[in-house]
């Protein structure tokens, strides 16, 4: 057997494998985002066999999508897939004001509004930015309450969040690298989005 063989053999039975594994992780999430949208009301959507699933519909009140998507960083040709969770909080707010974390930093950038400091309550330990064209009513929003639950969505490893407000929309989303293919680990994140939320949302006062 000569070495390039060798080479050849190594090389496709990791290939194969890699392949394997992979179609197993998307069989698996299909069955259990499947699952869970069944057992909640929810729409599930494939549009192929090998395409990733998605989930749409209203949980615990809140408008909900559940997808793959994919983010081009920053001088780099590939593209990450990242499992996405949006969630649209129904009080619409007076004022226009973004906070971003990690990998959803430059997302945020594309809205032309001036960038404002955080308050030092925020969780700093990955790169965070917030905007807004109404600085004193956008910061007078965050309140300690709302501070930390935001900060519990942004410790959590290797996972960014973006939550935009303006008079028109109010949405939260989470990303994370992770296929959500586990038994409740979709309800597990859409739990504690929901809980989130729920402090987010302006009251009357």
């Amino acid at each position: 057997m000569t070495l390039w063989l060798l080479i050849w053999i190594l090389l496709s039975v990791f290939l194969l494998g890699f392949m394997g594994w992979t179609l197993y992780l998307h069989l698996r999430q299909t069955m259990m985002w499947r699952a869970f949208a069944q057992a909640n009301g929810l729409r599930f959507q494939m549009t192929g066999w090998l395409t990733p699933p998605s989930v749409e519909g209203v949980y615990q009140t809140f408008k909900i999508s559940v997808f793959t998507g994919e983010h081009a960083p920053p001088n780099e040709r590939s593209t990450q897939k990242r499992t996405a969770i949006e969630l649209h909080i129904p009080t619409l707010p007076p004022f226009s004001g973004g906070l971003a974390s990690a990998g959803m930093v430059p997302v945020l950038r594309n809205f032309d509004w001036p960038e404002m400091p955080l308050p030092a309550a925020f969780d700093t330990s990955v790169p965070m930015l917030a905007l807004s064209p109404d600085a004193a009513a956008y910061g007078a929003y965050w309140t300690p309450d709302r501070i930390q639950a935001i900060n519990s969505l942004v410790k959590i490893p290797r996972v960014w969040v973006i939550y935009v407000q303006r008079p028109d929309t109010a949405l939260l989303r989470l990303d994370t690298p992770l296929p959500l293919e586990r038994p409740g680990q979709l309800e597990k994140y859409l739990q504690r989005m929901a809980a989130v939320a729920r402090v987010l949302m302006l009251t009357n006062s």
